[in-house]
């Protein structure tokens, strides 16, 4: 008897997808909406990890601070390609750690 998805963890979606076949490539698209394996929320956490203790928080500063950093990200594509490449990893710390947050 098949168990409805939704009701299973995160831990016993990944290990019976994998266990179905699945790729890693196809469960991440597939679980995207963990932080831990979307690359386009590592991208913005990179974004907001550069943003300077005591710079000015108003709206024009957050659109300056956004326009600059994607196109120090866009000049950086090694930084992305580094966090897409590690997704099998942090895809196994995520089955090790039963679905809960991982150090990423």
């Amino acid at each position: 008897m098949a168990q409805d998805p939704h009701k299973l963890s995160l831990r016993s979606r990944l290990v019976a997808k994998r266990q179905a076949g699945m790729s890693v490539a196809a469960i991440a698209e597939d679980e995207a909406k963990a932080a831990d394996l979307n690359p386009i929320e590592n991208c913005w956490a990179m974004m907001v990890n550069s943003w300077a203790q005591g710079q000015e928080r108003t709206h024009q500063a957050l659109v300056q601070h956004c326009m600059h950093d994607w196109e120090r990200l866009r000049r950086r594509q090694g930084d992305i390609y580094n966090t897409v490449a590690s997704l099998p990893s942090r895809m196994q710390e995520v089955i090790n750690n039963e679905g809960r947050w991982t150090h990423y």
